[in-house]
């Protein structure tokens, strides 16, 4: 079975992480048994406005062509229109892209997000004949199809043309079939759960990281910026009665800045992913305070380290922290995070409770080998499909 993925970013050898659930889905479906060669485009960068911007000139250092984890990735060129997502022309320079560095049909083409891949694959497909897959992560369906009609349309064409849709969270298929007349099934893609196996106790964990002090740790994970609720994570660290509470942040974005300088507050910037559940592990509590979300992997990773997690009761954060496997709070409140915190630092009994509850639920739900094994019957299943019905009997 060759499948080929057609997404918008991969990492890459040299330590870029963008794309990484794309990465952990590839991977565990090739030990399923399938070849699989992603093709994520990349624009190209004419070598003066290189210097101009460090994005850009990241862009110039990927590969056109590499191995990664047994899957082959391809990184072809294509001219990018300034905002063509919103403008609705992206998916053209894709579609072109697809179909030159493959050359021939692949059994199945799985796309990811809905605009641009997954309009572009259904362009692709229509002139090889080729089922298209596509899977919904998040601001494809809950930001990009409110931008304009144009937007809106291209999205509504992506689902209804796909041969087979899937969405990472019951949220995400209740908008799709809102917005297209059309209900995805709910397949999360799920995490490589072997990466948390043997994580090292708490206090080893700190050792490993840096930290030194005896007080409490709350760790967020994820883009330092306004819409993940990172400036009302801060003012509920300073809200907090107990003064030896440390706030870690993981990431990189435009709010890191405000982080500087601040007591009780460490800023490390990006790290690798292998190096994410030690930080999980280290923490006494993680907080995602995010005013939307698709389906948060790092949620699903903090319950694989066993870490008590807080999280904002918007899109998937309540499929999975519900049923008492966390706290969920209102997004945007100082308030009802400090309430949170408190009781978390105050209450281990009940904060190990909830987080061994979600332990379970993510070893049953979110297993990506098994996941991977139930998308490779689905590719079987739709072989040598073309239309946008899916078979009568699906392999789950």
């Amino acid at each position: 079975m060759r499948v080929a993925f057609l997404v918008t970013d991969y990492p890459t050898e040299s330590g870029r992480t963008a794309g990484v659930f794309h990465r952990t889905l590839a991977e565990a479906l090739v030990r399923s048994g399938a070849q699989v060669e992603v093709v994520a485009p990349v624009p190209r960068v004419p070598w003066p406005l290189a210097r101009l911007n460090s994005r850009w000139s990241e862009y110039t250092r990927i590969p056109p062509r590499y191995v990664l984890g047994g899957v082959t990735v391809h990184r072809p060129r294509y001219w990018q229109v300034p905002r063509g997502n919103y403008l609705g022309v992206r998916h053209r320079s894709f579609a072109r892209s697809l179909r030159r560095v493959l050359g021939r049909a692949p059994d199945v083409i799985h796309a990811h997000f809905g605009y641009p891949c997954g309009l572009a694959a259904a362009i692709a497909a229509r002139r090889w004949q080729t089922p298209v897959v596509l899977t919904l992560h998040g601001s494809d369906v809950n930001v990009l199809p409110g931008v304009n009609r144009r937007t809106r349309w291209c999205f509504q064409q992506a689902v209804r043309r796909a041969t087979f849709v899937s969405a990472v969270s019951e949220a995400l298929a209740d908008r799709t079939e809102a917005l297209t007349g059309r209900r995805p099934v709910v397949l999360p893609i799920g995490i490589d759960l072997r990466r948390f196996r043997g994580l090292p106790e708490v206090a080893a964990a700190r050792q490993a990281i840096g930290v030194t002090t005896a007080g409490p740790v709350v760790l967020f994970v994820g883009g330092l910026m306004a819409a993940k609720g990172v400036q009302v994570l801060l003012d509920a660290l300073n809200s907090l009665p107990r003064r030896d509470v440390v706030g870690i942040f993981v990431g990189e974005g435009p709010l890191r800045s405000i982080l500087s300088g601040r007591p009780g507050v460490r800023s490390v910037g990006q790290i690798p992913n292998e190096e994410v559940p030690l930080y999980l592990r280290a923490a006494d509590v993680f907080v995602l305070p995010s005013f939307s979300e698709g389906m948060p992997t790092v949620l699903v990773e903090a319950g694989a380290a066993g870490t008590p997690t807080i999280g904002t009761a918007v899109g998937g954060t309540k499929e999975i922290l519900g049923d008492e496997r966390g706290l969920l709070i209102p997004a945007g409140s100082v308030a009802d995070l400090v309430a949170a915190l408190e009781q978390t630092l105050g209450d281990r009994i009940g904060a190990l409770g909830r987080a061994g509850r979600l332990s379970e639920y993510v070893a049953r739900a979110y297993d990506v080998d098994k996941n991977a094994a139930t998308t490779l019957k689905i590719y079987e299943s739709l072989a040598g499909a073309t239309g946008t019905n899916p078979p009568p009997t699906l392999p789950f």
